[in-house]
């Protein structure tokens, strides 16, 4: 265990070793810490590396994230090694720099490719071992899943006019669509750019009634970084995407049948079941599903008070009764055992508190009237006086 734990704390302070050294491509050279470790051809996007010798040990590339739909990604890495077979690596957590050949070595030096010594050819063989294209494959996955998705979506053919009219297959209207220019302050969509624009998009059915809303930017960049999604009625989020470009720019020239955000919007909604149209019976229903649920808790309230009122009379009628009941025995002998003085006395302190409480829960029902009231206050005052007067009769009991 002892081992492991050095082993972990000892990468840790590998990594942070690596990130903090000083790194330049100069002059066709790597030099980590001002010392030259590789060489490096660097052209375009397309850096070789290779020994101090001269001999080439891999090629990298960086490839750019990216947002498909509801799949993004970050990019990532890109390696290609002599014997031909591609490597991908995500970034390395933690790292920033602007610099394309810095950002590739860093993740080199992460994999163990590069070292202070320049390249490990023997983990560089083992490196290009197997291919491992996950990333790029995921990624077309999640292209092919958009397209999938949106061709169903495209085929229910439903259409937003110039005017804002939803229209169904058949042309008929079923809702309408709003698009509005808001303050920076209402969006959750507010960035650091002084030239975006913000948007909210609005659904309705037949009746007016908001069904559902979208913000946006006029900035493709910022809606594929935040992600675009739809806000419904009963609190679903569904997440989509659409680009509008440079369209966005000129937004009082730009009709809605147009706007592709619009579009996928209606069209994104209608799939996941919200076809619009007359939806107040929806809405009916829901209130009446709230209103069932408010009278259900009201009733079972009530129940419970109500079991709670006949618990206290219980209480109070057992307690009169159990020591009535003593009293008796008591007057009858003339005298009381300890042991029985001693449970009228805790019979008398329970008697007491439960008796204030039916009175008050009464009064809170107006089901008490001030004689009835002081009918029982009466009728506890007589008990206590009874069992003050055995306190010269206690016997020991035998």
């Amino acid at each position: 265990m002892m081992k492991t734990k050095l082993l972990a704390i000892t990468a840790v302070f590998v990594s942070i070793s690596a990130y903090s050294q000083e790194i330049k491509i100069k002059k066709g050279e790597l030099l980590l810490d001002n010392k030259a470790v590789a060489k490096v051809d660097d052209k375009g996007r397309l850096y070789k590396f290779s020994d101090m010798n001269g001999k080439l040990q891999f090629d990298a590339t960086l490839i750019n994230g990216r947002t498909i739909g509801t799949q993004s990604d970050n990019g990532w890495v890109e390696y290609t090694g002599t014997n031909g077979h591609v490597k991908e690596a995500n970034h390395i957590e933690g790292t920033f720099t602007l610099s394309m050949g810095k950002l590739i070595v860093q993740n080199a030096i992460a994999n163990g490719l590069i070292t202070k010594d320049g390249i490990n050819e023997a983990k560089v063989n083992e490196f290009f071992t197997n291919e491992d294209r996950s990333l790029s494959d995921a990624r077309k996955n999640g292209i092919t899943s958009q397209k999938t998705e949106a061709k169903s979506e495209d085929a229910l053919g439903t259409s937003v006019d110039i005017n804002g009219n939803i229209k169904n297959d058949k042309g008929e209207i079923i809702g309408f669509l709003t698009r509005t220019n808001i303050d920076a302050s209402q969006s959750q969509f507010s960035s650091s750019s002084m030239m975006d624009k913000y948007l909210e998009y609005r659904v309705f059915d037949l009746n007016k009634i908001l069904i559902a809303k979208l913000q946006c930017s006029d900035s493709d960049m910022t809606n594929e970084d935040k992600g675009l999604k739809i806000y419904t009625y009963d609190n679903k989020e569904i997440p989509m995407a659409a680009k509008n470009g440079m369209n966005f720019q000129k937004l009082e020239f730009f009709p809605l049948p147009a706007d592709k955000i619009a579009d996928r919007i209606v069209k994104k909604l209608y799939a996941n079941g919200y076809t619009l149209g007359d939806m107040k019976p929806v809405f009916e229903g829901m209130a009446k599903e709230k209103n069932d649920a408010l009278n259900t808790n009201t009733k079972e309230v009530e129940k419970l008070n109500n079991l709670k009122e006949e618990k206290s009379n219980d209480d109070v009628s057992d307690l009169i009764e159990k020591m009535t009941k003593i009293l008796d025995q008591s007057e009858q002998s003339k005298s009381i055992t300890r042991d029985n003085y001693t449970t009228l006395k805790g019979l008398q302190s329970k008697l007491i508190l439960q008796n204030d409480n039916l009175i008050n829960s009464l009064k809170n029902q107006s089901l008490l009237d001030s004689k009835q009231e002081e009918q029982m206050k009466n009728l506890v005052e007589s008990i206590s006086k009874q069992i003050k007067e055995l306190e010269c009769c206690v016997k020991d009991s035998k």
